[in-house]
């Protein structure tokens, strides 16, 4: 059940007429991940959509500093973001990572995820 709300997410945005085709594909593709373990289609690197890359960063992110269950220990931002890299960064695009530290203003982390790239 948990792997197919991508598609069927995708198929209920695509009945909207107003909705643009690349947004369900996001919603499609929001949990792939880099390394292509994701799902629904296991596709990896830049066969992801640009905007489903940064979705599941922020996705990541979100569940880390505001996590559903309640017994899971809430990280602030800058330990949400140092987490994501060191456990989850072949995973995550770095660039969309960089880009979340830079946000937090941790230049020196989003520096370096831009060389990683």
């Amino acid at each position: 059940l948990i792997e197919s709300h991508p598609s069927r997410g995708r198929t209920l945005l695509l009945e909207i007429r107003s909705m643009p085709e690349e947004v369900a594909q996001v919603a499609f593709e929001h949990h792939e991940k880099f390394n292509g373990t994701g799902y629904p289609m296991r596709i990896r690197g830049s066969s992801i959509h640009p905007f489903a890359r940064l979705v599941y960063v922020a996705d990541r992110f979100v569940n880390l500093t505001m996590p559903l269950v309640e017994d899971t220990p809430r990280l602030d931002p800058v330990q949400a973001i140092f987490q994501l890299a060191s456990y989850h960064s072949e995973e995550l695009d770095s660039e969309c990572l960089g880009a979340l530290a830079k946000v937090f203003d941790l230049k020196e982390f989003a520096a370096s995820a831009k060389k990683a790239a």
